[in-house]
């Protein structure tokens, strides 16, 4: 079915108070939510708690739809979205959305359609008797010739590098001799004197010094909650355990500047 109209809405999540404006080219019954990770994550866990009103229906065009859009996030305030606010009023991310791609109806164009404009007027499909006899002649033209030696070492790659008896036993003989005069790596083995000395150095180490050490040495954090409390950690990794907290939804959460409301955190900082 063509979709020939487009409209402009806003979500309300009666929960935190928090709204969300966009534009949606379709039927106003299909389906649609929105296009923010962060409000669609909280639609699919408490969709009972958003209710939707359109505020702009029937638009005839992409570039009409998208403008109307704009004059509703105009309204919206820098202060009442994230990162500025620690409390957003909005959903919203961006509210300066006037040069997307899908504005003009000859950037909507999907992969397939640009492929079969340019084809359009080409002649597709085998080449003739006479166009491939000319490449293959062009191609001897070239006079690349290999050697008995090259030849050789292509048919033994495409046959997977199959090694002979012979190349076995002296490839046993060498490695045999490294190991054993130790030139096996580059440095060598470690000495007696070496291993000594690593040892006396490792005497007495606790474990707990160690952890102490990669806690003392991990990338510093600061995490805002809900209730406006900031707390500065020492580690995502350590945090997550402690707190019962799933690494990846922290490092995701500091990465992309999202929320993780089920634990109560406005987000993360990176300070180190």
């Amino acid at each position: 079915m063509t979709v020939n109209s487009g409209f402009v809405y806003i979500w309300y999540d009666k929960k935190h108070r928090r709204y969300y404006i966009g534009a949606h080219w379709g039927d106003v019954d299909d389906g649609y939510v929105c296009s923010s990770p962060w409000m669609k994550r909280s639609y699919q866990n408490r969709p009972h708690d958003f209710k939707r009103r359109l505020l702009v229906s029937s638009i005839a065009t992409r570039e009409e739809m998208l403008d109307a859009e704009m004059r509703f996030l105009k309204m919206i305030k820098e202060s009442e979205i994230k990162p500025h606010s620690n409390f957003p009023r909005y959903y919203n991310l961006n509210i300066k959305n006037n040069t997307t791609w899908h504005k003009y109806e000859h950037t909507s164009r999907s992969v397939g359609q640009k492929i079969s404009a340019a084809k359009k007027g080409k002649k597709i499909g085998p080449c003739s008797l006479e166009k491939a006899a000319a490449i293959s002649a062009a191609k001897k033209s070239k006079n690349i010739k290999f050697t008995a030696e090259h030849r050789e070492k292509l048919r033994q790659a495409k046959l997977g590098s199959i090694h002979t008896n012979e190349w076995k036993h002296q490839s046993s003989i060498r490695l045999k001799k490294q190991w054993s005069n130790g030139t096996r790596f580059s440095n060598g083995p470690l000495s007696d004197e070496h291993k000594s000395k690593i040892s006396s150095k490792l005497k007495g180490l606790k474990r707990a010094d160690v952890s102490s050490y990669k806690k003392a040495h991990s990338k510093k954090y600061l995490i805002a909650f809900q209730d406006g409390i900031q707390q500065e950690i020492n580690g995502l990794k350590q945090y997550g355990l402690d707190n019962n907290i799933p690494y990846a939804s922290l490092a995701k959460a500091s990465q992309h500047g999202t929320t993780l409301m089920k634990y109560n955190i406005v987000s993360i900082e990176c300070l180190s």
